[in-house]
């Protein structure tokens, strides 16, 4: 199991009395050993990422408020995939981004890294003309089946890829 995050831990109101560092994905005791370590109590929890590791991009959507547990718990799934699934779910997460205006829950943020392994990557495929290309050439629109080869040519590639895209 590959480490994903490195946390800081502390007391929200006194970050720097009593802390723990903690690399995620982490055991439960290693979890029960740094919350032992901050000595929490009734307070709240600050955790700062200080390390993202090949997940740079998630450090705007990762607050200091965060649920430890969750984090744990995105970076478990997120040391689970492999190179494909991990280009997939950055892809995830920035579709996402863009549609809710730049924000993006921790639970969001779990559900896409569960999600990851669904995606079909085509490395080769950059725009949506590729895309619709890819679409028509692998008969992945039956509608055009009956169309004769000399019609394809008229298609519109960007618009079928456009559509399949969205």
């Amino acid at each position: 199991m590959s480490k994903v995050f490195e946390a800081y831990i502390a007391k929200a109101n006194s970050p720097s009395e009593a802390f723990a560092r903690l690399w995620l994905p982490a055991q439960p005791y290693e979890l029960f050993d740094a919350l032992d370590k901050v000595r929490l109590g009734d307070a709240a929890m600050y955790i700062e990422v200080n390390d993202f590791a090949a997940y740079g991009y998630l450090a705007p959507y990762i607050s200091v408020d965060c649920n430890l547990l969750e984090l744990n718990a995105l970076a478990q799934k997120l040391s689970e995939l492999d190179e494909w699934q991990s280009e997939s779910f950055e892809g995830l997460v920035k579709m996402d981004v863009e549609k809710k205006d730049g924000s993006i829950t921790m639970p969001r943020l779990i559900d896409l890294a569960y999600s990851a392994d669904c995606c079909h990557f085509i490395p080769d495929v950059r725009s949506d003309t590729q895309l619709g290309k890819f679409y028509v050439d692998n008969d992945f629109c039956p509608e055009l089946d009956t169309l004769p080869e000399s019609i394809y040519e008229l298609l519109d590639y960007a618009k079928i890829g456009r559509d399949q895209r969205i």
